[in-house]
């Protein structure tokens, strides 16, 4: 009897530590509410589980919740901050 005992408990640990359902698109991640949420500028994440976004390189940038790779990151956006001041 304290087999099956043992499987529940395990089963029941198991369905706890299984991921979240919630996935999010490329250029989010989910927050500590679950919630899917645009990384910020100049940041970028492959979505999907990912809870935390990835700082572009220095000197590169991209607009929030566009990042969906490092390739995304570009000199054009700091340019335009610097000429334009967007």
């Amino acid at each position: 009897h304290s087999t099956f005992g043992n499987f529940s408990v395990m089963r029941n640990i198991s369905q706890k530590l299984a991921p979240s359902e919630t996935s999010c698109l490329a250029g989010q991640y989910l927050d500590e509410h679950r919630v899917c949420q645009d990384c910020p500028a100049d940041q970028w994440s492959t979505g999907e589980y990912s809870t935390t976004c990835t700082v572009c390189p220095d000197g590169k940038g991209v607009d929030a919740g566009q990042g969906t790779s490092e390739e995304d990151c570009s000199w054009g956006k700091l340019l335009r901050k610097i000429i334009f001041g967007d």
